[in-house]
């Protein structure tokens, strides 16, 4: 069952927001949604912090009812942030703003939660925009109109949720959360929040309620597009309590840098297989590149292949991939399938050779293997539009790649290393 989440601060006094969310939620559950509104659906007993970080990331729409309450409401700008961070994570979450008591985008941005106005029903006027509880022309909107305008959106922009890509966010997050699991809450957890939140406090100012929550506030802040720089400040005042588990938890964390918006259109839609471009010319990029777009899931296997000899080149590809897919010894691949949900992809460094070349190349491994994924790697060329490879149309990913956070996520992986060497006792 699909499952909203109610983001509101009712705390002005007017009771306006209040009337407006549970409209929302009594239309929501007509249509057969499972609706969760902040704090009425926690019971006794309940860890809320835990439970409500839980309805954040498992939901598939969020309702976010923005008045200057709101804006003032610490809880709703970490529901907010949670799920802006989800967005920024490659998660199809449908998130509908809703402005009441006459707030406007220009009171919104300058807060803490202005990257909602990144949202595209803020950038264009028309059927997509924030639904807005104001008199137009004489006409008002009322909670039970605004609420079945959030019905009528839900049901034309929300998919199955079987296909919801959020499962393997969670369990990215809960890998993350489970390595920092050694930092006890003190100086040091919240040392490593303020390198993660623009050098300044983590939320609400106030030491965290439990250690717990504190790993996962940095868990969800290293998952959204972290500069190596921050991740590195942060693990270096916690490295020593991960111990053991630092390289565990470093491998994980290795393709933060990468643009989810780039990196999400590697995710096969609906059983299609992707072939892909991105300007680098680093193999290991490339690999991090679908690191991203899986959130590091061992179900994505990646083999790696330059272009030495082209007369070789399909031989070569087909013993990258067996070694990745358990295809041992002469077996061929004629008639292989990965097994059960696995996705494999083959990263293709064109080593020297013309990309058309390649590309052509490419066309014949993708003829004879429908399964096989494809992420060509291009160096500084960035076509200004994709191109074909027989059959399919070669996705370049878009925003191009940064030199620049390359180059950074070079240097600091060695510096990781070191310190992975230093409090895991390696050798």
């Amino acid at each position: 069952m699909r499952m909203a989440f109610i983001s509101h601060s009712d705390h002005d006094g007017t009771g306006n927001a209040r009337k407006v969310a549970k409209a929302v939620r009594r239309q929501l559950l007509k249509q057969g949604w499972a609706v969760k509104l902040d704090m009425d659906d926690l019971l006794p007993g309940d860890d809320w912090c835990d439970r409500l970080y839980q309805y954040l990331v498992q939901c598939h729409a969020a309702v976010i009812l923005l008045n200057r309450a709101a804006l003032r409401s610490s809880w709703v700008r970490r529901e907010v942030n949670m799920l802006l961070w989800r967005k920024a994570l490659g998660s199809p979450v449908t998130l509908i703003p809703v402005l009441l008591d006459g707030l406007t985008s220009a009171e919104i941005r300058g807060t803490d939660i202005e990257s909602i106005l990144e949202l595209q029903a803020f950038k264009q006027p028309g059927p997509e925009a924030p639904l807005v509880e104001q008199r137009q022309a004489g006409r008002g909107r009322s909670p039970r109109t605004l609420a079945r305008h959030v019905g009528e959106r839900l049901s034309r922009t929300v998919g199955d949720p079987l296909e919801d890509g959020g499962s393997l966010m969670d369990m990215w997050l809960e890998n993350v959360t489970f390595y920092l699991g050694k930092v006890p809450e003190g100086t040091a957890l919240r040392a490593a929040a303020q390198e993660l939140t623009d050098g300044g406090p983590p939320p609400d100012d106030v030491p965290f309620v439990t250690a717990k929550e504190g790993h996962r506030f940095l868990a969800r802040r290293m998952l959204g597009r972290a500069p190596s720089v921050r991740v590195y400040n942060a693990l270096t005042n916690v490295g020593r309590f991960v111990g053991s588990d630092f390289d565990a938890l470093v491998r994980v964390l290795a393709p933060v840098w990468i643009d989810p918006e780039a990196a999400r259109r590697l995710l096969p839609a609906d059983g299609a297989r992707v072939v892909a471009a991105v300007n680098t010319g680093q193999v290991l990029t490339g690999t991090r590149y679908v690191q991203r777009a899986s959130c590091c899931h061992l179900s994505y296997h990646v083999a790696e292949v330059s272009v030495l000899d082209p007369e070789t080149f399909v031989a070569d590809c087909e013993e990258a991939v067996k070694r990745k897919v358990g295809a041992r010894g002469g077996r061929s691949l004629d008639g292989f399938r990965p097994a059960g949900k696995d996705v494999v992809y083959l990263v293709v460094d064109p080593y020297g050779w013309p990309v058309p070349r390649v590309v052509q190349l490419v066309s014949e491994l993708t003829k004879a293997y429908a399964w096989l994924n494809v992420l060509l790697l291009t160096g500084d060329e960035v076509p200004d539009e994709d191109w074909t490879c027989g059959e399919d149309r070669i996705t370049f990913l878009r925003p191009a790649l940064d030199r620049a956070d390359e180059e950074d996520a070079d240097r600091y992986a060695v510096l990781f290393d070191t310190m992975a060497a230093t409090v895991g006792n390696r050798a």
